[in-house]
């Protein structure tokens, strides 16, 4: 309890600067490092680390998820949403990659094998764990574990730019103090 006040005294009391290197420069630090190791274990996965699961679809729909209105860009935020009957949740796949190319070859009632992220991998890489890493339809890919390591190395990268900024920062005033 002593914590929560002195951080509320401090928020009132201390400059805004010295306030965010308080509190919030190890946090940021800690959470882009999360995100850069996150991604680079998701850029190595392999399919045999994945797990999988092969059902009969139930459903099969693209669902606009949100309207985005700013000033520099209109658009949805959609996503695939891939029901089998042995699951009871649907996977997803969001449009971040082609989820048409998906979702227009599957009918309900096909055989696919989907898969996907396990608990522990879900939780050093965000995400859900039913986000779809790879989707098989008669013996052929409709998509690809690539795919998704293409995206975590970008990821990885950002993480990574943003730890080499705020890492050298948070040290300078951690000696300084």
């Amino acid at each position: 309890m002593k914590y929560i006040k002195q951080f509320f005294r401090d928020f009132i009391a201390l400059p805004k600067h010295l306030f965010f290197r308080k509190y919030f420069l190890l946090p940021v630090n800690v959470l882009f490092v999360w995100i850069t190791i996150g991604n680079i274990l998701e850029m190595n996965y392999g399919v045999d680390d994945l797990k999988k699961i092969t059902g009969k679809v139930e459903y099969n729909e693209v669902v606009t998820t949100r309207i985005i209105n700013k000033p520099l860009y209109k658009g949805r935020e959609q996503e695939l949403r891939l029901k089998l009957h042995n699951y009871p949740e649907y996977y997803r796949l969001t449009d971040n990659f082609f989820i048409g190319e998906v979702a227009g070859k599957l009918m309900i009632g096909d055989s696919v094998t989907v898969y996907y992220r396990s608990w522990f991998q879900t939780l050093l890489g965000f995400g859900r764990q039913t986000d779809i890493y790879q989707v098989e339809y008669h013996e052929k890919t409709l998509f690809e574990l690539s795919d998704r390591q293409r995206n975590a190395k970008g990821l990885a990268l950002i993480g990574a730019m943003a730890t080499l900024l705020f890492f050298p920062i948070y040290l300078h005033y951690k000696r300084n103090e």
